[in-house]
């Protein structure tokens, strides 16, 4: 029986610790902006206070804009503070303080001087990192439209006040999303390398103990007599195709990419096993490319638990669209009736090594026998999922 090895896919486990932890950078940033905003405009108040009609009216605006700071400050430090609701109310008291700002004095004055816009822009910020450019950007009209409200007219600084407000929103969603997906190929990478080297791991530990044995088996068995030698033959035999299977393993491993299927499923060539690719590359997406390698190897398999000392053989062709891959043995075959029962007492080997596998790659798999004639394993696969 074919000697198969499962590697476990070694994610790390830190992955969604890193991610937590750049989303926390993130919104700390956006807390300490709302602080020094705040800072920036109490101390503005405080030097001009003297110049409205009101200024009292102003100091109670900016002690409400200050106890709002501090619950988002706190509320913020969760994810659960990060939600639509909690953003849609943050923006309603942005929008509220700009508005209620305009009572410490008339309107002509207010219209030089609207300080709370700075710190209204936060919460508009906050809808890019969490929603993206485009949310971000429509969570701006209403900052936008009440400062024009207070001041009168769409004058200049409102213009400028709305240029800065919409870069900001650009600029931080375009970084937000680009640390994301920086941080998602950071994961991607540190999890293939985890699992190239627990594949290498497993080669030496392979290597220094089972390969030494049927070594060891396939030299000194012929001296047992004729059943030696046959254990001899099995040992040799297993031998080949576990360091042909190890040096599959050993590629590097890249979901990104596309390797030979003809070269990875040649591999599994043996003293028994004959595989016929096509003479050029028969390209295909690396993560694709397994599954169909460990179809063909659980079809190899199957021969050699149920028809001992068959050939197969092994065929890839290469259909533009898809590929096709025939697996054929020489063995005594089987009642088509057998594989439908099989699959009626749960015996699941066949269908979810082989058809499960297929299928899950929008392919088709179709194993056909009869008593006398050999099994025939074809697999369909569309380059394309």
């Amino acid at each position: 029986m074919p000697v198969m090895m499962t590697v476990t896919d070694a994610v790390p486990s830190w992955r969604p610790i890193r991610r937590r932890w750049m989303d926390a950078q993130l919104w700390r940033g956006l807390s300490l902006l709302r602080l020094l905003a705040l800072a920036w405009i109490v101390l503005q108040y405080a030097v001009i206070s003297g110049d409205y009609a009101h200024p009292e009216r102003g100091w109670v605006v900016l002690a409400l804009m200050a106890l709002w700071t501090g619950v988002m400050v706190l509320v913020q430090r969760e994810p659960r503070g990060r939600t639509l609701p909690w953003l849609v109310v943050d923006l309603v008291v942005g929008v509220a303080a700009i508005v209620a700002a305009a009572s410490a004095d008339t309107a002509a004055v207010v219209a030089e001087r609207s300080l709370p816009v700075l710190w209204a822009t936060v919460p508009v910020l906050a809808f890019a990192v969490v929603r993206g450019i485009g949310v971000g950007l429509l969570a701006a009209v209403p900052v936008i439209a009440a400062c024009a409200g207070v001041r009168g007219a769409l004058s200049g600084t409102v213009v400028s006040n709305a240029v800065l407000v919409v870069v900001s929103v650009v600029v931080l969603g375009w970084v937000t999303s680009l640390a994301r997906d920086a941080e998602v190929q950071r994961a991607e990478s540190a999890a293939l390398r985890a699992r190239d080297d627990e594949r290498r791991r497993l080669g030496r530990v392979v290597h220094d103990g089972v390969l030494q044995v049927l070594t060891q088996v396939a030299h000194r068995g012929p001296e047992l007599g004729p059943e030696g030698q046959r254990l001899a033959a099995e040992a040799a035999e297993q031998e080949a195709a576990l360091r042909a299977l190890l040096a599959a393993d050993a590629q590097p491993l890249g979901s990104a990419g596309a390797e030979d299927l003809g070269a990875a499923v040649s591999r599994l060539a043996s003293t028994t096993v004959t595989v016929s690719p096509p003479a050029e590359p028969v390209m295909l997406e690396a993560a694709r490319c397994h599954d169909v390698v460990a179809a063909v190897r659980a079809a190899l398999d199957n021969v050699s638990r149920h028809a001992p000392g068959a050939h197969a053989w092994v065929l890839v062709e290469d259909e533009e669209e898809r590929v096709r891959v025939t697996v054929r043995d020489d063995g005594p075959g089987f009642d088509p009736a057998r594989l439908d029962a099989a699959r009626a007492e749960g015996r699941l080997g066949v269908r979810d090594s082989i058809e499960g596998r297929i299928a899950d790659l929008g392919g088709t798999a179709t194993v056909t026998s009869r008593p006398g004639a050999g099994v025939v394993v074809e697999l369909v696969v569309p380059r394309a999922g």
